[in-house]
């Protein structure tokens, strides 16, 4: 299998967009988000709830593919050391600099602080964590997925470290052909449902869900999957014969997980087990569709596709603070909800655009952000 896939690569910016989207739509549908419209709309409720079904699994599945790709190619010290470059180095900056700005217009959205944001900075930012009652972001409001694909890269190296798994790889894709039987594909939904049980069990530590829909442990059972996928490649097999059923499946599941959040204190009295049942499988039946679609049908990179999937990572990490800034002064326009929206989401990708087209440009900002050092080649007119 090539290390690289053009099918990853659209995956990857598709995700990138829908990500900004959806705190796009969170502004307008979500009453307790970081910065609210005084009216809300359900159908864009219902959306996000959908969306948060299927983006960070295709992108942690995603980056345990590639990470575990990688483990053949690079020494794990060199690993740790681009993987911390890459993540913890944007993360860092952004945890002390733009997560104070989020935090700080929240605060001041929601009446809870009338200061500057210097005073704030200096006084009130580093007391109590953030989603704790305090305000000190330490997982950087969206930078989290950060830290998570650090941390469990870390955690997979250390596991082929202490695992003796070098000489046992036959005996293990032997015991792994169960999964060409017809069906037996979807078994590896159940560690998703299992850990998905822990938001009920445990809402406020393991199981609390405010990253991305999922909680720490079903993320790193999606990362893990690509991890898997990976080191077996008869799963590209696998799931080629399996997504057209997956996508037959996914379709009433995801019917009945829209309809049952029109009615949320109904869906509220549906019994944890089944929830969990109902989550893991729409997101299991959900990606595995997706995997199979662009692996069936995106064969050929797409034009600039490289370039796109390099502008990926800032484009990540600038859209939250852009799109919360833009939100906190659009939603006290006397406009409607949907001009509203359309003007969030049309400045804030501009902008978002153009913060990128000088970061590209610039080494030490392309350090900052997580990106490659600038080649020879496009250093000529760097700013």
């Amino acid at each position: 299998m090539a290390f690289r896939r053009s099918d990853f690569d659209v995956l990857r910016v598709v995700c990138t967009v829908s990500i900004f989207l959806f705190h796009c739509f969170c502004i307008f549908a979500v009453s307790n988000f970081y910065i609210s419209n005084a009216q809300t709309s359900p159908v864009l409720a219902v959306l996000i709830y959908l969306m948060l079904i299927w983006m960070l699994p295709v992108f942690f599945i995603i980056s345990g593919r590639v990470t575990y790709q990688a483990l053949g190619r690079t020494p794990a010290w060199e690993m740790v050391k681009t993987r911390f470059l890459r993540y913890m180095v944007p993360f860092l900056v952004g945890v002390f600099s733009f997560c104070a700005i989020i935090v700080y217009l929240t605060r001041v959205f929601y009446h809870q602080y009338s200061g500057s944001l210097l005073s704030f900075y200096v006084n009130e930012y580093f007391h109590g964590l953030y989603g704790f009652g305090g305000n000190f972001s330490f997982l950087g409001n969206h930078l989290w997925y950060l830290f998570y694909l650090f941390s469990f890269t870390v955690v997979l190296l250390l596991f082929f470290w202490l695992v003796p798994w070098r000489g046992k790889k036959e005996k293990a894709l032997k015991a792994l052909s169960i999964f060409q039987k017809p069906g037996a594909l979807f078994l590896l939904s159940i560690p998703v449902i299992l850990t998905t049980q822990v938001n009920f069990i445990d809402p406020n530590v393991l199981g609390r869900d405010g990253t991305g829909g999922w909680n720490v442990l079903t993320h790193f059972v999606f990362f893990s999957l690509g991890v898997l996928f990976a080191y077996d490649v008869r799963f590209d097999e696998i799931i080629d014969r399996h997504w057209k059923v997956s996508a037959v499946l996914a379709v009433p599941l995801l019917a009945t997980y829209a309809w049952l959040l029109t009615d949320i204190p109904h869906y509220e009295s549906v019994l944890s087990w089944l929830k969990a049942i109902l989550l893991g499988l729409t997101a299991f039946t959900t990606f595995i569709a997706i995997f199979g679609f662009s692996h069936r049908y995106i064969t050929r990179a797409p034009r600039h596709i490289a370039a796109f999937n390099e502008a990926v990572l800032p484009f990540y990490i600038l859209h939250f603070p852009i799109v919360i800034i833009y939100g906190f002064f659009i939603v006290q326009l006397d406009l409607g909800l949907f001009l509203k929206l359309g003007l969030v989401i049309a400045l804030s990708f501009v902008t978002i655009i153009a913060c990128y087209l000088v970061i590209r440009r610039v080494r030490v900002l392309r350090f900052l952000f997580g990106m490659k050092p600038l080649k020879k080649k496009d250093a000529e007119g760097e700013i």
